[in-house]
């Protein structure tokens, strides 16, 4: 049986969650310093909060964020993980293709551009 701390942490890590997602979505191309300054999580941190999820499509209560691949992603490519990054983006831009979501097949498309010219 699950206490009510651990419920509670369960939650509260739910709801940084969606935070880190609102972030990425609002300041869409941000540097893992403003991440860790607008959500004070560390980058290694804020990965490991968003892979579990990463087949999934990121729907608050309002409007509809994207793949979270996508969000993964840029992750990676902020903390030098390229083989990561583009893993990610190249699924994202197939969940995107998939979902008939040019908009975010284009942020991957984009994206994947940058990782292109990192690795070169």
């Amino acid at each position: 049986m699950r206490t009510r701390a651990a419920s509670q942490a369960s939650v509260n890590g739910v709801r940084r969650t969606l935070e880190v997602l609102r972030t990425l979505n609002t300041a869409n191309g941000s540097t893992v310093v403003e991440l860790h300054q607008i959500t004070a999580i560390s980058r290694p941190a804020l990965y490991r909060m968003l892979e579990p999820w990463s087949e999934q499509i990121a729907f608050p209560a309002f409007g509809v964020w994207g793949p979270v691949r996508l969000h993964l992603g840029s992750l990676a490519l902020l903390r030098g993980d390229i083989t990561a990054a583009e893993r990610h983006l190249m699924e994202a831009g197939r969940t995107s293709i998939r979902a008939g979501a040019p908009l975010w097949e284009q942020r991957a498309t984009e994206r994947l551009e940058q990782v292109a010219q990192i690795a070169q």
